[in-house]
């Protein structure tokens, strides 16, 4: 019995054949771009059948990594298990046909050797396939054009409609409301105890929430620290002075914590 592999193996390196990126089919086209009678072959040799989305490139000219000038493609297909063509393309291209010619590995013999490269090496110089062993089996393989609708799952589709149910309509002063709260809200947890009411310090300049209070923290800052206990300036104060933006309460705590012997 003849190996299928072995059988590709002696077609591929008598014409010369190249491989595809996944190496398991090989393509050979005519040279000359006159072709035979107006065709310009393009044989492909492989142990499964053909699908048709393989051929776009050469079909659309894309320029892909196996690009040809052809115009009429031959599939020969020793298969050694059985394989299923596909006739289907996901884009709009002119109608063309793979002539494809399937033999079983455990129908060959190994005086049909010789006689499937001869044929083969034929197709580049009458443009046909003769099948002289009788034994490939004809099976055309005519591009068909599907559409790929997009999947939708049931989870995308009630999330939409959950969606479209909870829409909630504000107006001006609802959303300026909103905002307001969210400030305070950030701003209180940003907040640090003082004897003058809560400071708060981050990205911004500290700062006293009370406006009544806002003009002691230039004059009595340091007065201020220094009527707080140790622990507490050093816990509140000192081990967070690199958050405070504001130069006048850096200085005023450093020169505490001199008072206090901590530096």
């Amino acid at each position: 019995m003849v190996n299928a592999f072995e059988l590709i193996t002696d077609i591929v390196q008598v014409i010369n054949a190249r491989p595809n990126k996944a190496k398991n089919s090989y393509y050979k086209a005519l040279d000359s771009r006159t072709g035979v009678n107006g065709k310009i072959p393009l044989v492909r040799i492989s142990n499964h059948k053909t699908h048709c989305i393989t051929w776009l490139g050469d079909i659309r000219d894309l320029g892909t990594a196996m690009r040809f000038p052809a115009n009429y493609y031959f599939s020969i297909v020793i298969e050694n298990e059985p394989s299923q063509k596909d006739e289907n393309v996901p884009v709009r291209v002119r109608p063309f046909t793979v002539h494809e010619y399937i033999f079983k590995q455990e129908e060959l013999e190994e005086s049909d050797i010789h006689t499937i490269i001869q044929d083969v090496k034929g197709i580049f110089t009458t443009g046909e396939f003769a099948n002289s062993t009788g034994k490939g089996k004809y099976d055309p393989v005519n591009a068909k054009i599907v559409q790929q609708a997009q999947p939708t799952t049931n989870n995308e589709t009630n999330e939409s409609k959950n969606m479209k149910k909870n829409v909630v309509k504000i107006n001006e002063n609802a959303l300026r409301q909103i905002v307001a709260e969210s400030v305070k809200k950030v701003l209180k947890e940003m907040e640090t105890p003082t004897p003058y009411g809560p400071m708060t310090s981050g990205e911004w300049k500290p700062t006293f929430d009370d406006p009544t209070q806002q003009s002691h923290l230039a004059s009595d800052t340091r007065d201020m620290l220094s009527k707080i206990p140790q622990e507490r300036f050093v816990n509140i104060y000192w081990n967070r002075r690199l958050t405070f933006k504001d130069l006048d309460t850096v200085d005023a705590i450093y020169k505490e914590a001199i008072k206090r012997g901590i530096l």
